[in-house]
């Protein structure tokens, strides 16, 4: 009985690794290198912030029919940026995080493009003017648009993969929406450096052939109570 216990849980266990490790989530880091601050004070040219992003490759399809451009609505689970010590302007996102909504634009020319963005009030002020957008720019690749309902993965060719994508940019939108557009803004101008995929942990891997073991020795130790029986 408690043999049966254990390899149900063993199964019941193995079954949740498998599925995470099909998950559709991936995970990327990297550095933005500000190259142009548009006049903020707060904010200067040369300053540096670590980022991270998440997007769920399940969470949507391509909304847009055409076989030029995608767009993926609210696809980003997370996304972090975190200023460095180094630093000499003061604007620090701490405590701070994107909201929702997400969007993924993708488009086939005149260079393939990955353009995730976030869109609210989720980070700090710059110089008084309100949050707007974070969006990176990766350009350079290969996109493979058939039209509306393919997931980001049939578009690009599976996950994300920076080597693939050399035009590495982003821009940092600070807007207060006075007319005309952009009177009373910050379009910030950044580089992308030591943009890399986060690996799934190494622990998951232990943690998956563990169970595979015990599922084994649970087995094992079955067919010798059988044969001793016989």
């Amino acid at each position: 009985m408690k043999l049966r216990l254990l390899g149900a849980l063993c199964a019941f266990l193995l079954t949740i690794a498998a599925t995470s490790a099909t998950a559709s989530l991936f995970t990327y880091k990297g550095t933005i290198v500000i190259t142009d601050n548009d006049g903020a004070t707060e904010m200067l040219v040369g300053d540096r912030f670590d980022f991270l992003f998440t997007y769920d490759d399940s969470a949507a399809t391509d909304a847009d029919p055409d076989t030029i451009f995608g767009r993926f609505q609210n696809p980003l689970t997370d996304l972090q940026l975190t200023r460095e010590s180094a630093n000499t302007g003061t604007w620090d996102p701490a405590g701070g995080s994107f909201t929702l909504p997400s969007i993924i634009h993708t488009n086939v020319t005149p260079t393939g493009r990955f353009r995730p963005s976030a869109l609210g009030t989720g980070f700090p002020d710059l110089d008084g003017i309100p949050f707007s957008e974070l969006a990176f720019d990766f350009g350079g690749g290969t996109v493979t648009d058939t039209g509306s309902g393919q997931t980001l993965s049939d578009q690009i060719g599976g996950p994300f993969n920076p080597s693939l994508f050399p035009t590495q940019e982003a821009f940092l939108i600070w807007d207060d929406f006075t007319f005309p557009l952009f009177e009373g803004s910050f379009f910030i101008r950044a580089d992308v450096e030591n943009l890399s995929q986060v690996p799934i942990p190494p622990a998951f891997y232990l943690f998956t052939s563990g169970l595979i073991g015990l599922i084994g020795i649970g087995r094992k130790r079955k067919t010798t109570n059988m044969e001793q029986q016989s």
